[in-house]
């Protein structure tokens, strides 16, 4: 099965069992300061300076950030990579314009959630709000922009989470219709075709973050749609 699905004007139904999950509501932030991150944050300011006008910028958490190949693994397209620390969702939500305003992307590539739901007070629909904020944020800011959001991915480390990792995953798979410009990447998929757990090769010593191998499974498979959609918005209008 192709690992990603194009989205715009598709409904999925949502056959799953929620089995009682996420019945106590949790706070926006699970506590978080919003400051942890704050020097990458303003790295991240000090040189938008030196980018390409109009770039496929990648945003989300550590999976991104730890992306060493990501400029060579896609040129000649231009790539900016905005993943830092272990961001959550939620700190993906409060830096949005902060970060990605000041790039003007042509499609935005996102990571989120795996930490949300990896933290010991995780529920469901908080995270659900998260995701319908991250695209409220887009529709404001850069309405009609492209995002392309992976899917979470799962890791040797985090197989207790596998649960709510794929509940997360079929929502958002169940709601995406009524996103526009919102393409799905199932990065499962694209590193074990059966579904599970992928395997330890494709992984860093850590056995949560990915090493060479799965990367160039992630890149082999979002590479063709990233090629269309920037070449769609890098069109000049009429």
């Amino acid at each position: 099965m192709n690992a990603f699905r194009f989205i715009y004007g598709l409904e999925v139904a949502l056959l799953f069992a929620w089995s009682g999950i996420a019945a106590q509501p949790c706070q926006e932030g699970f506590g978080i300061s919003y400051t942890r991150f704050l020097k990458e944050i303003r790295q991240f300011e000090n040189s938008v300076s030196s980018q390409v006008q109009r770039p496929i910028v990648f945003y989300g958490s550590s999976s991104l950030r730890m992306w060493e190949t990501l400029a060579q693994d896609f040129a000649p397209l231009p790539v900016v990579n905005r993943g830092f620390g272990g961001a959550t969702l939620a700190e993906m939500n409060y830096y949005f314009e902060r970060v990605l305003k000041p790039l003007n992307p042509s499609v935005i590539v996102a990571y989120g959630g795996e930490n949300d739901l990896a933290h010991p007070m995780w529920c469901l629909d908080s995270l659900q709000k998260r995701f319908r904020t991250f695209m409220a944020l887009r529709d404001k800011h850069f309405p009609g922009t492209p995002v392309v959001y992976i899917l979470i991915k799962n890791s040797p480390k985090r197989a207790a989470f596998q649960f709510q990792f794929e509940t997360f995953n079929r929502w958002v798979q169940s709601v995406a219709h009524s996103f526009p410009n919102l393409y799905l990447f199932d990065g499962n998929r694209a590193l074990s075709p059966s579904g599970s757990i992928p395997p330890h090769s494709v992984f860093k010593p850590d056995s949560l973050h990915l090493g060479p191998e799965g990367y160039k499974l992630w890149a082999e498979g979002l590479r063709p749609v990233l090629t269309a959609l920037y070449q769609v918005q890098s069109r000049p209008g009429p």
